[in-house]
């Protein structure tokens, strides 16, 4: 028997080989042209868009989520798979968005906006306050937030604050309430009689509450549920007649301290007479208390400090005049006195610049809500000497 062994041609096996990953080639291209991706996000059952993305809490099932959400914006169960993963969420994922979206929308039933509140609460504050302190003076607190956790549009928080020496503090809902801007530390001053009562000088342990609300400005919205957290602070009470703070003798600052302060004094609508007052930044700590002169008596209207290199510090102070002299006070003298008096309402400012700054005749300018031609002057430096 003779077997035959059949060879094919070299040249036709080459050519077909070619030609078959030719063909491979350019219909992967036109696939990858296709756009598979949005082909799947078009078309998957929304259930398996969804079993994906709560099988991935991490930035890979993000595109899921988002799916999910632009096609079930009021899904329950969407809300209740943000809600899960929040704890865990940092500022820049997509997820916190999408959830305070939800809560300013009034997508998130009762349950979930009071979770979705305890949750974004849930991480301790950190609070500053100062000390030690005088008997007689306030307590100045502040609560400090984790950066970035609000996205704006419309959300904001209030602080409730609270405290009490030696004893449990009770948040009072028509008091110490604060609604700082959502870049700012919120922060508050305590009259001593609503914190120590008759307190003796020495360490005392201070128990702080401060409460926090979520609110929006959407028509028809309040505030939510208040989340209350409580710490206990250890703060040192001197002696009421202890002088406060380091006085600076710096004279070749004081020019540029007193060009560094504007001010405005204005005719309310109401007549009030309002004094406003912005100090730029400056080389030196500077604490202020702050005298108008009227009708040859000199009046205390209350106090400005801002520290060294600090940006610019505003304070808004009512000048304490009666109704009759409200009409026809045309100017006033401004008297700003370098005094660690003044110290007592910051926060953690132990020095000031020792001098007196006197604005004469600073005019008492007015401006009329209901004429709309008339642009409101705006603050500006007053003529000054140095005493």
């Amino acid at each position: 028997m003779i077997n035959l062994r059949y060879r094919p041609k070299w040249w036709i096996v080459l050519t077909s080989g070619g030609t078959l990953a030719y063909a491979a080639v350019v219909l992967y291209l036109l696939a990858s042209d296709f756009g598979w991706s949005r082909f799947y996000y078009d078309n998957a059952p929304t259930w398996w868009i969804a079993h994906v993305a709560r099988h991935n809490p991490g930035p890979s099932g993000d595109n899921h989520r988002n799916v999910w959400l632009r096609r079930d914006p009021g899904s329950a169960e969407l809300y209740d798979h943000l809600l899960d993963l929040q704890p865990n969420l940092k500022p820049t994922d997509p997820a916190q968005g999408w959830l305070q979206d939800a809560y300013r929308a009034g997508w998130l039933n009762t349950s979930q906006s009071a979770r979705f509140a305890r949750q974004f609460f849930a991480e301790p504050l950190k609070i500053n306050l100062r000390t030690p302190v005088r008997q007689g003076d306030p307590l100045v607190l502040q609560a400090v937030h984790k950066p970035g956790g609000l996205k704006g549009g419309g959300l904001w928080v209030r602080y409730h604050f609270a405290a009490r020496a030696d004893g449990a503090a009770v948040i009072d809902n028509d008091r110490y309430a604060i609604n700082p801007e959502i870049w700012t530390p919120a922060q508050c001053v305590l009259e001593w009689k609503d914190w120590a009562g008759e307190l003796p000088p020495g360490r005392h342990t201070v128990n702080v509450v401060v409460g926090q609300q979520l609110g929006h400005m959407s028509p028809g919205n309040g505030l939510g549920r208040r989340i209350d957290q409580s710490y206990d602070i250890a703060v040192d009470v001197l002696p009421r007649d202890t002088p406060l703070g380091e006085a600076i003798d710096a004279p070749d600052s004081a020019q540029r301290i007193a060009e560094a302060l504007i001010m405005q004094i204005r005719r309310q609508a109401d007549g009030r007479i309002v004094a406003e007052f912005w100090s730029w930044r400056a080389n030196v700590d500077r604490a202020f208390s702050i005298y108008a002169v009227v009708d040859g008596q000199r009046l205390p209207i209350g106090e400005l400090c801002a520290q060294a290199g600090a940006e610019a510090v505003h304070k808004s102070l009512d000048v304490p005049i009666s109704h009759e002299r409200w009409k026809t006070l045309q100017n006033l003298t401004l008297i700003f006195v370098g005094d660690g008096e003044a110290l007592r309402t910051t926060l953690n400012q132990t020095k000031y610049w020792k001098g007196q700054i006197v604005y004469p005749g600073v005019p008492v300018e007015s401006w009329e809500r209901d004429d709309p031609d008339r642009l409101r002057p705006g603050p500006t430096t007053r003529p000054y000497r140095i005493e």
